[in-house]
């Protein structure tokens, strides 16, 4: 219990940047969210792109196509990661097909 409230005691008096600290203190500012709007969307709804039944690069160009595409993102010249989404009906582990994320 000594323990505890030691190690407590302590968290809270290193100040605002430790864990304590960030329950305890409130900012000095506020800060600006820093996801940007999501533009792949049409009204409230998102945009998803859903291929099937092709080579895989071609269903990653169909489905990237019917959300817009990526020149929307004023990406050229950039080095971006994309993180594709694995949705499946199969039990787990589930990965990404490799031909996908090549693609």
């Amino acid at each position: 219990m000594f323990k505890f409230l030691g190690i407590s005691s302590m968290a809270f008096l290193l100040g605002r940047r430790s864990a304590m600290g960030q329950v305890f203190y409130r900012p000095e500012k506020k800060e600006i969210a820093r996801s940007a709007k999501n533009i792949f969307t049409d009204g409230e709804r998102a945009l998803i792109g859903v291929a099937a039944d092709k080579p895989p690069k071609e269903m990653v160009k169909e489905a990237v196509s019917l959300i817009g595409g990526f020149e929307k993102l004023g990406l050229e010249g950039k080095t971006v990661l994309v993180k594709p989404n694995v949705v499946s009906g199969e039990r787990n582990p589930v990965t990404t097909n490799p031909q996908v994320v090549r693609a």
